[in-house]
């Protein structure tokens, strides 16, 4: 029997990334009760007035991951890093300060330089975030054996890396 073709299995690959869309509201699940009052905050000191949509969360989530990895970044660098408009990250920013998340600090050698970092209720608020995702990743996990735990980390490792070198 012959290998499929790639024609064969991307079309394959399509379907299963659009049952993974369909099921997106099943990645919703109950979250804890210190995320949902984290949610909350972010919701009542929103500079908008408005409740935050999940876009805004994870873009917020999405700070507090770059800030926990890079210690602190400058404006222009973080809104590289997301691929937005430097006025979106500043939105983000000012909602992210209004809550006591983060801090904006200039640079000692060039005033015009603005740094963000993380506080210490920004690295708790990250780290009950990343509590929870790692509970619902064991959960997922539990269907498969090591070995194929094991395959399917270095797949998508592999995956990362070729989405992340074609927007290079």
């Amino acid at each position: 029997m012959s290998e499929p073709s790639l024609h064969t299995q991307t079309t394959e690959f399509a379907e299963v990334i659009r049952r993974f869309v369909r099921m997106r509201a099943r990645l919703n699940v109950v979250q804890p009760e210190d995320l949902t009052r984290i949610m909350a905050f972010l919701d009542e000191s929103n500079p908008s007035g408005r409740q935050a949509t999940k876009g805004d969360y994870n873009l917020l989530f999405s700070v507090g991951m770059i800030l926990s990895q890079k210690g602190r970044v400058t404006m222009g660098d973080l809104g590289h890093t997301l691929d937005v408009p430097l006025s979106t990250a500043t939105r983000i920013v000012d909602w992210l300060v209004a809550t006591n998340f983060v801090e904006r600090r200039q640079d000692a050698d060039d005033r015009r330089i603005v740094h963000v970092e993380l506080t210490e209720s920004g690295k708790n608020m990250l780290r009950i975030h990343s509590d929870y995702m790692c509970k619902r990743i064991e959960k997922l996990l539990k269907h498969f054996t090591p070995g194929e735990r094991m395959d399917l980390l270095a797949l998508m490792r592999k995956l990362a890396t070729a989405l992340e070198e074609e927007g290079a």
